[in-house]
């Protein structure tokens, strides 16, 4: 069956609220992006032994780490961002989970930042295999991997990389969401399921919006069915 995953931050700031809203909706997957009003990536390691070990008690799992690796911009210091990086990869490990997000930095122009964005995201994407870790980009407005020819363009090039196929920054980017699923569903690994309209890209219940959401989900069918 499909597996369920939430940002719980949404539904409250501390991990108690999160988890009350959890197991209200019958989720037990969790994609961490921030706990007590931290970011996640501000939060130490003996923080988060303890935030594993309440999750466990309560029988929620880590699917993901949502980091903000990648939203910097390019003209950031990149060291300073692999030593965040390091520490993420960490935390991931205490939360038991191998999968991290991320994103392909704030640019100034594809064309002439594109030699950085790859060559970054391969050193973080090497980095993260050094400890079993793997790195998911989500498609994004204002950075690299925008729109689908970005996104194929960092797959094709990142050794490693996954992709979080993201219908409502697809919208919010004017790309054409059908072509977009006929050209990445399969290269997937997981999907965030959010809306949004073309006129004025708000965003609005899935469904509601123009992100072809059942479409979306029959095609997610199809595929699970055939792997």
């Amino acid at each position: 069956m499909i597996k369920l995953c939430a940002f719980a931050d949404e539904a409250g700031k501390s991990l108690q609220e999160q988890i009350e809203a959890l197991k209200r909706n019958n989720i037990n997957l969790i994609e961490l992006r921030g706990i007590d009003g931290e970011n996640i990536a501000d939060i130490s390691e003996e923080k988060a032994v303890n935030y594993a070990r309440v999750l466990d008690e309560n029988g929620i799992k880590v699917w993901a780490i949502g980091s903000p690796l990648g939203k910097i911009d390019i003209n950031d210091d990149f060291n300073k961002h692999l030593e965040l990086a390091k520490h993420i990869i960490k935390l991931a490990g205490i939360f038991g989970t191998d999968k991290v997000r991320v994103f392909s930095f704030y640019i100034h122009d594809h064309e002439k930042d594109r030699k950085r964005v790859i060559k970054r995201l391969n050193e973080m994407t090497a980095l993260a295999a050094l400890s079993d870790i793997k790195l998911y980009h989500e498609n994004e407005k204002d950075i690299y991997g925008d729109t689908l020819k970005y996104v194929t363009d960092i797959l094709s090039n990142v050794k490693g990389l996954k992709c979080v196929f993201d219908p409502a920054n697809f919208i919010q980017c004017r790309q054409d969401i059908n072509e977009a699923i006929d050209a990445l569903a399969e290269k997937a690994d997981y999907f965030h399921i959010k809306d949004a309209t073309y006129e004025n890209g708000e965003v609005v219940p899935a469904g509601l919006g123009d992100g072809e959401i059942p479409r979306l989900i029959d095609t997610i069918k199809g595929l699970f069915c055939q792997r």
